[in-house]
């Protein structure tokens, strides 16, 4: 969310409503473990916030959510563990000052809608079949973990055209004018990607012109979709790469697409059911970019090694070399271009850092760190180059 509020206007936001305990809205509502709060809190920062405000100050006696977490209690405001984690976070954003009006450089986009959503939700079929939000997750999911910042945009950003990686996953709905942007992108060098959910219907709720894809993306991509097969939960059907963004031997489920080429070429073909052979994965080349179709669902190895391996050909770099499994680093520039690393660890265990240089720790009055450094679970450091 952080990130789609951040590239709503290309700017730093402002977290209005935090909760700092229990919200009462989950099935559980579990205590927020010692330390979780500013995890999450400044983790918001590292996504371009540039504030956490709270709902709610003082819990009611009365009313719906009675029972939803606070900063205070009903009768010993300043004597819990809560007050004391929310007062920490204030004492770290007082320290964190320099950071505000630095903006986050993303080079790849997640192009999601909730017209989109709205016209899944509507339909009738496709019933075991993930919601449009869910899908942009899992692929989200997957930069999230490689480290590599993400702008989540809507189909009409401005800046669309910019980025050197463009992803649909489950833009079941088209927006008129979409496609010819997306395909001007692709010729100023842009990587597309597209699903199976991609572009079924116009903004009427329509079949696009010829049926999915419409026109414009199937041009884009190469290909025309003939049918696909819907799977059941148990089900899977293998892929067989000779491309080095997939897996030797992979497999998916859900969905697959069974496309047929025109200008595309196949990388990868499924290796099981009456479509074995045809296309799982196909690239077309358009002017100075490519545009690949993913044809099915893809299973979480496959997924993980096709997010990799596409950054890597690209060139889209993590800030930081080897960043162990469990740690988040997101970098944020200022205007004067004074470089801030905010450093997370979602791990359970202790994570060592290699740094590379010299920073300085913003939370601990400018120490000078060298060399590797270690951070606690739930543990949040914020860094500048001490060249800065």
């Amino acid at each position: 969310e952080g990130d789609r509020m951040r590239a709503l206007k290309h700017q730093p936001w402002l977290l209005l409503e935090s909760c700092p305990s229990q919200p009462q809205y989950f099935p559980h509502m579990r205590a927020q473990r010692p330390g979780m709060h500013r995890l999450l809190s400044l983790q918001h920062i590292a996504h371009g916030s540039e504030g956490v405000c709270y709902f709610q100050w003082r819990a009611g006696r009365g009313g719906i959510e009675k029972l939803h977490g606070a900063i205070t209690t009903w009768d010993a405001p300043e004597r819990t563990r809560v007050f004391g984690e929310v007062a920490e976070v204030g004492d770290n954003l007082r320290r964190m000052a320099p950071l505000a009006g630095s903006q986050i450089e993303a080079r790849v986009a997640i192009v999601w809608d909730v017209h989109a959503e709205w016209h899944f939700a509507i339909n009738s079929g496709l019933n075991n079949i993930e919601a449009p939000r869910q899908r942009a997750l899992r692929w989200y999911g997957e930069f999230w973990k490689a480290n590599l910042p993400v702008d989540v945009i809507h189909p009409g950003d401005p800046q669309l055209e910019n980025y050197r990686l463009i992803l649909l996953p489950g833009l079941i709905m088209l927006p008129e004018g979409l496609g010819a942007r997306l395909r001007s992108a692709a010729e100023r060098g842009a990587t597309i990607v597209g699903d199976p959910l991609t572009a079924w219907f116009d903004e009427d709720h329509l079949m696009l012109p010829g049926g999915r894809l419409g026109p414009e993306l199937r041009a884009l991509f190469g290909v025309e979709c003939e049918e696909f097969d819907c799977l059941r939960k148990d089900e899977t059907v293998a892929i067989a790469s000779a491309s080095a963004l997939l897996p030797a031997q992979s497999m998916c489920w859900e969905i697959c697409d069974l496309v047929n080429l025109n200008t595309a070429t196949a990388l990868a073909t499924f290796a099981g059911e009456f479509y074995a052979g045809r296309p799982a994965l196909t690239i077309n080349r358009v002017g100075q970019g490519v545009a690949y179709y993913v044809c099915a669902t893809l299973g979480a190895e496959a997924l993980r090694h096709f997010v990799r391996s596409l950054c890597a050909e690209l060139g889209l770099e993590a800030p930081l070399a080897d960043i162990p499994e469990g740690l988040q680093v997101r970098r944020r520039v200022a205007a004067d271009g004074s470089a801030f690393l905010v450093v997370s660890n979602f791990a359970d265990a202790p994570r060592v850092l290699a740094l590379g240089q010299s920073y300085r720790d913003v939370l601990n009055d400018g120490a000078e760190v060298n060399g590797p450094l270690e951070i606690a679970p739930r543990e949040v450091r914020v860094l500048v180059s001490a060249r800065g």
